[in-house]
């Protein structure tokens, strides 16, 4: 199940590990106990298994429905989970919400998800549950993970439930219902900060070497098909971001690691892991270094034959990164590894991203133009330079613009068509 070429995402809201049945049987024992004045048996307190519950039925309605399926636990590397918790909750396209035992951080995460999105929102709970009074009358599937048949059941109802949810336009979100109005989803990006739907590539010959072309490609990184080469903008540490971090570092770590096919899940970091055995006991490189990389997943699905890892940003102690004195680095070393390596491999093709600008904090402006500018002094000073096509990637409006300004400005470049 896809959208726009894109795997469609899931995000589990729900308890970890084992936890203690405090509802259902729980709460019938204390009124019972009270009524009796005897204390609580130990029978009703049965401990419910979360993590099989996620594996034996989310997982398995995950698996049906074709989506990439992640839960807070699984998340790992350094950093604020709450990021990311929160970034799951606005941007997946479903979430699935287990309200057992009624843990308060899960109704928390609940209320987020009510607020960022219309929909798909399924509760789920086990049966005996006591739903508080604020979601009653809303749509809760049921399951008793000790029956096989009632988890079957609950698997299918939760497959049928997104399904009908993706079909149809109505919200299944309390808030939404109230307040049809709210535009909280559409207001959390500004439009020109929002990546561009197409995959679109906007050509420039050089005019002195007409076989060599300079050009900007739109849209998500993970549609960019036939290019030989991605360059990852990374830290003096050469330490990868983290999968569903925001970033070009993080999406090629994700889409070369080796992964389950059902689920989606990393079964070998597979370029983190080349990339670390390269380092070996290194803790940084200098700046403009670049370490060249298999692509793992990426040549199967993209047609990605290498990853160079340029050196770009370099962290500072509370304060977060900067760009390196001298970015254009990357780029120059950057293109004479293609030439270096090209031979045997066959490399011509070469995407940067606006190195320096993301984690960075530099200029969209001045970063375009020294990639510009150094892509064209290092084929006007190597004019049998195998690397035929350069490209930048301009995933959202306002780098688009500023590189169709800058390449239409630049002497020596006639735009394709």
């Amino acid at each position: 199940m896809s959208t726009n070429g894109r795997k469609r995402t899931c995000f589990v809201i729900m308890p970890f590990g084992d936890k203690i049945n405090i509802d259902g049987e729980m709460i019938d024992a204390i009124r019972q106990s009270a009524t009796d004045k005897k204390p609580i048996a130990f029978e009703p307190l049965k401990p419910i298994e979360f993590d099989k519950i996620h594996k034996n039925i989310i997982e398995k309605a995950a698996e049906r429905l074709g989506m990439q399926c992640t839960r807070c636990d699984q998340i790992k590397g350094a950093g604020s989970i709450h990021e990311d918790m929160f970034r799951h909750i606005w941007e997946d396209d479903v979430a699935i919400v287990d309200i057992s035992t009624l843990n308060a951080n899960v109704f928390y995460e609940l209320g987020i998800r009510h607020t960022l999105h219309r929909k798909i929102t399924v509760l789920i709970q086990r049966e005996g549950t006591i739903a508080p009074f604020n979601i009653q009358g809303y749509r809760v599937i049921t399951y008793d993970e000790t029956d096989r048949e009632s988890a079957d059941r609950t698997i299918t109802e939760i497959v049928e439930f997104v399904q009908a949810g993706l079909e149809d336009e109505e919200s299944d979100s309390p808030v939404y219902k109230h307040l049809p109005d709210l535009q909280a989803n559409m207001g959390i990006v500004r439009p020109e900060k929002r990546i561009i739907e197409t995959t679109d590539f906007y050509e420039y010959t050089v005019d002195a070497q007409p076989e060599i072309q300079l050009g900007l490609v739109t849209g998500d990184i993970r549609n960019l098909m036939g290019v030989d080469v991605w360059v990852n903008s990374e830290n003096r540490n050469m330490q990868m971001a983290r999968y569903h971090d925001a970033s070009i570092s993080g999406a090629i770590r994700w889409l070369g690691a080796k992964k389950n096919p059902y689920t989606d899940r990393v079964l070998e970091d597979t370029i983190a892991l080349e990339l670390a055995k390269i380092m070996g006991d290194d803790t940084e490189v200098d700046g403009g270094a670049v370490i060249p990389t298999g692509s793992g997943q990426l040549y199967e699905s993209n047609g990605v034959k290498m990853i160079f890892h340029a050196a770009a940003v370099e962290g500072q102690p509370r304060k977060g990164y900067r760009p390196i004195t001298d970015i254009g680095s990357c780029i120059t070393r950057s293109l004479e590894l293609i030439d270096r390596e090209g031979e045997s491999v066959k490399l011509e093709s070469i995407a940067f991203p606006l190195i320096g600008t993301h984690t960075g904090g530099g200029s969209i402006e001045d970063a375009m133009k020294e990639l510009v500018k150094r892509s064209l002094g290092y084929v006007k000073n190597n004019p049998s330079t195998r690397v035929k096509k350069i490209y930048f990637l301009a995933p959202i409006d306002e780098i688009l613009r500023a590189g169709l300004a800058i390449l239409g400005a630049t002497p020596g470049l006639s735009k394709i068509g």
